[in-house]
Order: structure tokens, then sequence, then C-alpha cells
């Protein structure tokens, strides 16, 4: 299930606290699932679909992820 999926799946017309949330049974929420529509995406095309596809987290350069090795340089993680 996606990262949305589980939440999606709590999901209610009205706000619920999360206590009332927490009683669902695994029939609810299993119908809740298979009705559930995926979402679209955010950008099909441009910078904002690059850069949700390819920058890569801190821990990683908050690079591009099809840059990374070609500079011939190693990047450390001191130089960030």
């Amino acid at each position: 299930m996606g990262a949305a999926g589980s939440l999606a799946a709590e999901h209610v017309a009205q706000h619920q606290e999360p206590d009332e949330d927490a009683g669902r049974s695994d029939d609810e929420l299993e119908r809740r699932r298979s009705t559930r529509q995926p979402e679209s995406p955010v950008a099909v095309r441009g910078w904002t679909r690059l850069y949700v596809d390819h920058v890569l987290q801190a821990d990683r350069g908050c690079d591009l992820d099809f840059l990374v090795g070609s500079s011939g340089s190693e990047v450390t993680r001191e130089s960030h």
C-alpha cells in the first residue's frame, strides 16, 4: 500500500478525533481500501515532476539522482 494508503483508508467525511477512528473493524478498513480511488500525480511534467521523481533526500546530498557520479568527484558528507 502507498504512503498515503493507510491514512486514506481512515478518511471520513467529517473530522473525527483519532480515538474515534481506532475502533474501525478490519472489514470496514478493507471496504474503504477497495473503494479508494488512486490520487492523481501532483504534476505530470515540468520542474515539479522532476523534483518529485529525482531529487534525493538530504542525507544523500539533495542532488538530482541522474547527476550523481557524473562530475567525476565524490561529494563527501562534510561537503554539504
